[in-house]
C-alpha cells in the first residue's frame, strides 16, 4: 500500500579510500611547506604563460601574496622586454621538453629593485608525458655578482699599481705558467701580452742551468 515499513541500508568499506586521501593530503601539505620554506624562487606556469602556482620566496619577490600571483603572467609584474624573454624561454622548454639550465638574466622587480638570477626551467609534465607547462627555478646571485664585481674591480687597482712600479712583478700558476706580468717585467723579459695569453712558462724565463733551482 506504498506505506515504509523499513529501510534497505547498503553500506561500502572505504577505510582504505579515506587512508588514502589523508596520506595525500599529508603529502601535498609537506610539499608547500617545503617549497614555501626554501629561500628559492619556484614557479609553474603553464602553456598560456599564465602562473599557475608560485613559492612564498616567489610572491615575496614580487611583492604580493601567492594568490595575488596565480592566473597572472609575467608582463603583469615586469617590463614588456624582460617578460618576453622569460615567456620565450619558457615556451622553448615547454615545446622540447628539454631543460634549460644555469641562465643568468639580470631582472627588475616591481619594486625597481635590480637583481640577478640563476635560473633553471624543466618541462612540466602530466602523468601521460604531455608538456603542460615549465617549472621554473630561480636563485637571487646577486650578493655574488657584486662580489664579483669587487673582485673584478680589486684586480684591476692591483694591476694599475703593479704596472706602475719600476720592479718586474710576475704571477704564475702552480705549474709555472704566467698568469699576470706588470709592465717592467714585459719590458725586461721582451714578451708581449700577447704572449702571455698565449702560454709562457716561468721556466722560459730562467736558464736552463738554473731551472733545478727555479723549479
Amino acid at each position: 500500500g506504498g506505506q515504509i515499513v523499513g529501510v534497505n541500508a547498503l553500506m561500502t568499506d572505504i577505510t582504505a579510500h579515506k587512508l588514502a586521501e589523508q596520506a595525500l593530503s599529508r603529502q601535498r601539505e609537506e610539499y608547500r611547506t617545503i617549497l614555501d620554506s626554501v629561500p628559492i624562487i619556484i614557479t609553474y606556469i603553464d602553456r598560456n604563460g599564465r602562473i599557475i602556482r608560485i613559492n612564498k620566496a616567489g610572491a615575496d619577490g614580487l611583492g604580493v601574496s601567492p594568490r595575488e600571483v596565480v592566473g597572472k603572467t609575467f608582463n603583469d609584474f615586469f617590463p614588456p622586454d624582460q617578460a618576453a624573454r622569460f615567456l620565450a624561454r619558457s615556451r622553448e622548454v615547454m615545446d622540447t621538453k628539454i631543460p634549460v639550465v644555469g641562465s643568468i638574466y639580470q631582472a627588475i622587480l616591481p619594486s625597481k629593485q635590480a637583481i640577478w638570477t640563476y635560473t633553471d626551467i624543466v618541462p612540466y609534465l602530466d602523468s601521460n608525458g604531455n608538456s603542460i607547462g615549465s617549472i621554473n627555478v630561480i636563485m637571487d646571485i646577486t650578493g655574488r655578482k657584486v662580489a664579483e664585481q669587487a673582485l673584478l674591480e680589486s684586480e684591476e687597482r692591483f694591476r694599475n699599481m703593479a704596472n706602475m712600479l719600476p720592479q718586474t712583478i710576475f704571477e704564475t700558476d702552480e705549474k709555472g705558467n704566467f698568469t699576470f706580468v706588470n709592465s717592467q717585467g714585459l719590458i725586461i723579459f721582451g714578451y708581449t701580452e700577447a704572449d702571455i695569453a698565449a702560454g709562457v712558462n716561468l721556466l722560459q724565463a730562467v736558464i736552463s742551468q738554473d731551472h733545478g733551482r727555479a723549479i
